[in-house]
């Protein structure tokens, strides 16, 4: 049986009570304009105050998590942005009111990389590791009534994908298997907005693979109420001003409504704000007569980095948003203006499980295997065609099993250069069998021995810069 999917789940839709009647379609500098005159409610009014003190104050605050060289969105906005006033017995808590808003997000993008049987991404593509795993996912869409479509090119590195579509008579893919890494990587299962089918679909997908890891999750709020979209957005240029790192907000006009991006959209978090009932009217998806133009979608996108991509991916989109310091301040402002608080409420942060991963010899030599093993085997080549072809690669014809045994021979001879193996010989004492007492104490003197060393090092460092020196005409001391 095929599940039903409204264009948007009801129990997503919140309609709230409007109280914006200074509000104008006049952008961010219009609703600036507004609150100087006093045209804006109460509530309104103490959201932009608050947010403008932000912008004022001097630099953000510190990011969650390790430097990212990346564009990161990860700061506060203000220094200490969630901390209000400790009530007596104890810390203050999430604000319900604020957790519940958060309890209506609901996930209109869900796209995992499923593990293999060490729990890790990586597999033989073309093996029967993936194979299980495209059955598995097959299996699954079929009895939550999808219907396999016809297979095509694949998304994201991956050469192949398997669409999925709410049934035979319709042609848009709500679910699609991707399989034939490149990168060689387990098979990726996206599920797409699909008119709510992802909404009602993504936690089924959580709940059946569960250990998966998380390529991209987008957690939206949708929410009616006049003039929201300017206020927001009049919002967000005040708190980006107090946090370079957000990269500012981008607005974009169009026929399909208003749009703006706070943060980089390739980041680890970032977010989207736009007029949802506009944007579904100019593609056809409902009537013009039914949009309403004050529906408002709040949707943020989640990137997780590597050691976070296992624990995200069984987080509620509430849970989610709660992860991120800067969403967490951005949603609590956001919903004293929705009228949901009266005050920017507190909301605790959600703890991501991360993975540590003990680093192992053979990790290591399988890492520079995969990164340097076409080097090797191109030198091969390049040298088994300059040898035996003169150079002639149009009249080369060079077997691979001739290119392994060419590269081999390269690496060791580049070992031997280095005389790593012989300093491995001394380093574990190695070179002669030794009693347990003798090889205790031969660790034993190295050991008391390291100051010593390291003093005639730096002395014989020191007399070399002196020379120098002298010999650059300079007077040294002794």
């Amino acid at each position: 049986m095929l599940y039903p999917f409204n264009i948007i789940p009801q129990s997503v839709v919140l309609r709230a009570p409007l109280d914006m009647s200074g509000a104008a379609d006049g952008g961010a500098m219009a609703i600036e304009s507004l609150w100087q005159r006093g045209g804006l409610s109460d509530r309104a009014q103490s959201a932009m105050r608050a947010a403008r003190d932000v912008s004022q104050r001097g630099p953000a605050g510190e990011a969650e998590g390790p430097v990212d060289p990346r564009l990161v969105t990860r700061g506060s906005f203000p220094s200490k942005p969630l901390k209000p006033k400790a009530k007596r017995g104890g810390a203050a808590a999430t604000d319900l009111a604020l957790a519940a808003l958060l309890d209506q997000a609901f996930f209109d993008w869900f796209q995992i990389t499923l593990p293999n049987q060490e729990g890790r991404a990586q597999c033989q593509v073309g093996g029967a590791e993936e194979g299980d795993a495209i059955g598995a996912a097959f299996g699954w869409a079929v009895h939550n009534g999808l219907h396999p479509g016809r297979i095509s090119g694949g998304h994201n590195g991956y050469r192949a994908a398997l669409p999925f579509t709410m049934g035979p008579e319709s042609s848009e893919a709500v679910f699609r298997v991707n399989s034939g890494s490149t990168g060689g990587l387990m098979p990726n299962l996206m599920l797409t907005g699909g008119h709510g089918a992802c909404a009602t679909l993504a936690p089924l997908l959580q709940a059946q693979f569960q250990g998966a890891r998380l390529s991209r999750a987008d957690a939206a709020i949708d929410w009616s109420q006049a003039g929201l979209f300017d206020e927001l957005l009049s919002m967000a240029r005040l708190l980006a001003r107090a946090n370079v790192k957000l990269g500012g907000v981008r607005l974009i006009e169009s026929d399909t409504g208003r749009t703006f991006y706070l943060g980089s959209r390739t980041s680890t978090v970032s977010l989207r704000v736009y007029e949802k009932d506009r944007e579904r009217a100019a593609r056809g998806v409902i009537d013009v007569d039914d949009v309403d133009p004050d529906l408002i979608r709040i949707e943020w996108t989640f990137r997780p980095q590597s050691k976070s991509k296992a624990g995200m991916a069984g987080l509620s989109p509430g849970e989610m948003i709660r992860t991120s310091i800067w969403a967490r301040d951005f949603m609590a402002r956001a919903a004293m203006l929705m009228q949901v608080t009266d005050r920017v409420g507190r909301l605790d942060p959600q703890a991501v499980v991360r993975e540590v991963r003990e680093k192992t010899l053979e990790g290591t030599v399988q890492h520079g295997v995969d990164q340097y093993a076409k080097s090797f085997a191109r030198l091969a080549a390049a040298r088994l065609v300059e040898r035996e072809h003169d150079g002639r690669y149009d009249m080369a014809m060079v077997d691979y099993s001739e290119i392994e045994s060419e590269a081999t021979a390269i690496f060791i001879s580049l070992l031997k250069e280095t005389e790593a193996a012989k300093a491995i010989v001394i380093e574990q004492r190695l070179g002669e069998v030794m009693d347990p007492d003798a090889w205790r104490a031969s660790y034993v003197h190295e050991l008391m021995q390291e100051p010593v060393w390291q003093d005639r090092s730096r002395d014989k460092a020191r007399s070399s810069m002196m020379d120098r020196a002298r010999a650059m005409g300079m007077e040294v001391r002794a």
